[in-house]
């Protein structure tokens, strides 16, 4: 943008859509001027330097406006007085969510905390979210790679330097435990579950219906519901007390776990009133038709299309959407053509995009499960 290395860069990631600007504090006003990617208004996530005698680091978000302005008004306005010399502008074209402002902002906070490189001017530690999925995390610590490559390339060390930072403490970048994101019902309660690996990289255990969270003490406990549910798919758990629940949950996810490798094509199917099970996910419903020991996905059903790099379902559905199997629709896949699967549960993971059980989750048109009508 600027000739002058001391004056405004703009850097541009183009495998991520990141862009990234380097702006002196003189020139922040008018910097909007010569935004040539028109991404200033973005929302944004923003450091403020001061790198010249005491370096000092604040980070910020900005969320975007209903007049069409972000990071330009928000660094402008409550910043015009503070100590600063140069903001670094982080925004990318898929807009930043409200959840993503706040894990990257208290990310950097702490990572910024961790290096002790500059003094960290917040006043408190911002909040984030920790129920987050675990795609979306994964998401944003790829982000968060790219972001601190442009900060190495505009010149700055701020998150070296200390074994604590890379090792992720306070940072919730690495997981403590192995744990897969799956759906499983449990028959101490009769209720449907799905457990998934929090920001702290510990087990969260969550009721679907109510989206309620089980607390570590609770009664019935995390370990009692796991260990029913292995028990519901024929692998008994002799002592709950003894037994480590991090060790059941792993089990579990193997049994729920399909391999789906050998999904094939088919024509359509008579539909059979009888025969037809349903998934539904808000205003978007799957529609499966088990004919003859095959389970067909019926076309226009819908298809989660958050796709997470470590689950082999999505290499399937990431090819789909090349071929134009699947259609994408604003946020959402439409699938276009039947599919045919080996398995209840294979279809519903091909649906979902996690392992979940098929036998359970699919249900016709009165609620009755698919195991509960052909057990």
């Amino acid at each position: 943008m600027d000739e002058d290395i001391d004056g405004c860069i703009q850097c541009k990631y183009e495998s991520y859509d990141l862009v990234a600007y380097k702006v002196p504090k003189n020139r922040i006003k008018n910097f909007e001027e010569n935004d040539c990617l028109g991404l200033y208004n973005q929302a944004a996530i923003y450091f403020l330097l001061c790198t010249k005698g005491k370096q000092t680091f604040y980070v910020g978000q900005a969320r975007k406006r209903k007049n069409n302005q972000a990071a330009n008004r928000r660094i402008v306005e409550p910043h015009s007085d503070d100590e600063w010399d140069t903001a670094l502008i982080f925004t990318t074209k898929d807009a930043l969510s409200i959840s993503d402002l706040a894990y990257l902002e208290n990310y950097y906070y702490n990572a910024a905390k961790s290096a002790n490189l500059f003094t960290v001017t917040n006043r408190n530690e911002p909040s984030t979210d920790y129920s987050i999925s675990d795609y979306t995390k994964r998401r944003l610590e790829l982000l968060v790679k790219h972001i601190d490559m442009v900060v190495k390339l505009f010149g700055y060390s701020i998150f070296l330097g200390n074994e604590a930072c890379k090792q992720g403490k306070n940072m919730q970048s690495r997981t403590k435990h192995s744990i897969k994101d799956i759906e499983f019902s449990s028959s101490l309660t009769g209720k449907m579950y799905r457990g998934f690996k929090n920001t702290k990289g510990t087990l969260s255990i969550v009721e679907i219906d109510s989206n309620y969270e089980i607390p570590n003490r609770s009664n019935p406990s995390k370990k009692e519901i796991v260990a029913a549910a292995l028990n519901d798919l024929g692998v008994p758990v002799s002592d709950v007390d003894k037994d480590n629940l991090y060790q059941m949950y792993r089990k579990l996810s193997k049994l729920l776990s399909i391999d789906l490798s050998d999904v094939e094509f088919y024509e359509s199917y008579d539909e059979d009133d009888e025969n037809i099970y349903y998934i539904n996910d808000g205003n978007h419903q799957s529609v499966m038709i088990y004919n003859n020991n095959k389970y067909i996905l019926k076309a226009n059903s819908y298809i989660s299309i958050n796709l997470n790099s470590n689950n082999p379902t999505c290499d399937i559905q990431r090819k789909d959407i090349e071929t134009g199997i699947i259609d994408v629709v604003g946020e959402v896949g439409v699938l276009k053509e039947d599919k045919c699967f080996n398995s209840a549960s294979s279809a519903a993971k091909y649906v979902k995009g996690y392992s979940v059980n098929g036998l359970i989750i699919w249900k016709d048109k009165n609620g009755v499960t698919f195991k509960e009508k052909n057990q």
